[in-house]
């Protein structure tokens, strides 16, 4: 979903993956669940772009289903 000229969204309102889309190339805002893959590949592709023109990812928080190992 476009939200603003190089602004673009998938995934829901709990998790969400932001695309920022430049001349130098895709960055990601945190990477969304397994099942938006799918997702990924279509706003992708809606704009002209592939896995391939990704250059940066930037996560944001923690993932609490992760558990340290003593």
């Amino acid at each position: 979903m476009k939200l603003a000229p190089h602004l673009h969204r998938l995934g829901h309102d709990v998790v969400a993956c932001y695309l920022v889309d430049t001349d130098e190339g895709i960055t990601l805002i945190d990477a969304g669940l397994p099942g938006h893959w799918r997702d990924l590949q279509r706003e992708l592709r809606s704009i002209g772009k592939s896995v391939d023109d990704i250059r940066g990812l930037v996560l944001t928080h923690g993932d609490s289903d992760r558990r340290a190992t003593s």
